[in-house]
């Protein structure tokens, strides 16, 4: 769309190129931090208009898998493999309050879209009993409730991304499946979720493999368009899916013949953005989802991440790659 692009600067001698990068959006800025092969565990903002430095964000051990903005600006979330979501002045940087997950590695953050709640994921690798999306009350940052079973069976599954409706009446998780049993190795094998639970009357309803939801791949991230009426998912099975964010119920899916790994809602909801495995990204039109176009200048890794803002940045898509660059 145009924007300036900029190159995450290495700042130690460690081998190989950083990659998988998280970032975020706020008005102008962008808050990029990257996951793998990283110098360091910093979060880096910057310049939306002219890519300079605005701030680095010093204070985790382990590297930062998710980063995202409060609605209102003015705080920033961090999950990392740490064992910490750390919370910020997005302005200053000042550390705030660190949020502890015992058990296992933070692996993604969402705000409610009034503030209110803040959502975190984690993963844990010896039998998957901690494998839970909390729910925190940002006012006295008690915990609210555990997303951890439906019905009565304890999900054991690690989450990729998670995702507030935006009236804050639903929660959004995906998942990155299941390994058969002990410690992580290669793929995972089953249970392929996308969960949405009613925050209201504690029901959800899950689509995976073997239910219509995406097909023996993990769910790599999910968002609710902003009238909340429906919730997109994308995938390493090549597709992004358009769900009824109520009932479950397919809308529509469409192939895009390569790993899916991020997606974003325009701010009118008349498009999703899809980030490819193959550094392209995909515009679909979402009232005729066989329109797609692919904005030119694009990366020549793997698109790791999307952000939009419709404010500082009139509404450009911002991304991530592991090139490793962002535009």
């Amino acid at each position: 769309d145009g924007g300036k692009s900029f190159n995450e600067v290495q700042v130690s001698d460690e081998n190989g190129t950083q990659s998988n990068p998280a970032l975020a959006v706020n008005g102008a800025e962008v808050a990029v931090a990257w996951e793998e092969y990283r110098s360091d565990s910093n979060i880096r903002i910057w310049s939306g208009n002219d890519g300079h430095l605005v701030l680095k964000i010093g204070g985790h051990t382990g590297a930062v898998r998710d980063i995202e903005f409060s609605p209102n600006g003015t705080l920033l979330a961090s999950a990392s493999e740490d064992k910490t979501v750390k919370l910020w002045n997005a302005t200053t940087g000042a550390f705030l309050r660190n949020i502890t997950i015992k058990k296992g590695l933070a692996t993604a953050a969402n705000w409610s879209a009034d503030g209110s709640m803040l959502a975190t994921a984690s993963y844990y690798d010896k039998d998957f009993l901690d494998d839970t999306v909390i729910l925190y009350n940002t006012t006295d940052w008690s915990e609210i409730r555990r997303l951890n079973k439906t019905g009565t069976n304890p999900v054991r599954n690690f989450a990729n991304a998670v995702s507030f409706s935006p009236n804050g009446t639903y929660v959004a998780v995906a998942y990155n499946g299941r390994y058969t049993t002990g410690i992580p190795s290669g793929d995972p094998t089953q249970d392929f979720n996308l969960t949405v639970w009613n925050l209201n009357d504690n029901s959800s309803w899950t689509k995976n493999e073997l239910n219509g939801g995406h097909w023996y791949a993990p769910v790599t991230d999910i968002a609710f368009s902003h009238n909340g009426t429906y919730l997109a998912s994308s995938s390493k099975d090549n597709t992004v899916k358009l769900w009824n964010s109520t009932t479950g119920n397919l809308f529509k899916s469409i192939d895009l013949a390569r790993f899916v790994n991020s997606i974003s809602w325009s701010p009118d909801d008349s498009h999703i953005s899809a980030g490819l495995s193959n550094g392209s990204i995909a515009l679909i039109n979402t009232s005729d989802t066989v329109n797609i176009s692919w904005p030119k200048d694009q990366h020549t890794g793997r698109v790791n991440s999307l952000d939009r803002d419709s404010s500082g940045l009139n509404g450009y898509i911002v991304s991530g790659a592991s090139d490793p660059t962002v535009k």
